[in-house]
C-alpha cells in the first residue's frame, strides 16, 4: 500500500469532502490535501478519456439502466454515485 504525505486528510462523507478539500485549497494553497474513500472502483481511471470519447461520439452509456427517468444530462458521463475515476 502507497504511503501518502499530507497536511490535511479528509476521511469519508462522499462529495462533501470534495467540497471541502477545494475550498480549503482555495483558502491555503499551500497545504497538501488527501481525500480518502470507501467503495469499489466503477472503471479503469486510465481509460476514462477512452469512455468519454466513446459516449460523446456515439452517444453510448458505458453503464445502460443507470438513469432516472424523465432527466437528460448532455456530455454528462458520470451517472452514478460511487468512488474512483
Amino acid at each position: 500500500m502507497p504511503t501518502v504525505e499530507s497536511d490535511v486528510c479528509i476521511i469519508g462523507s462522499g462529495i462533501s469532502a470534495v467540497f471541502l478539500a477545494k475550498k480549503l485549497s482555495e483558502i491555503k494553497p499551500e497545504l497538501k490535501i488527501s481525500v480518502v474513500e470507501a467503495g469499489k472502483k466503477l472503471f479503469d481511471a486510465g481509460k476514462r478519456m477512452e469512455y468519454r470519447r466513446r459516449a460523446s461520439e456515439y452517444g453510448e452509456n458505458a453503464w445502460p439502466g443507470d438513469f432516472v427517468e424523465d432527466q437528460a444530462g448532455e456530455g454528462i458521463i458520470s451517472r452514478t454515485m460511487a468512488v474512483g475515476g
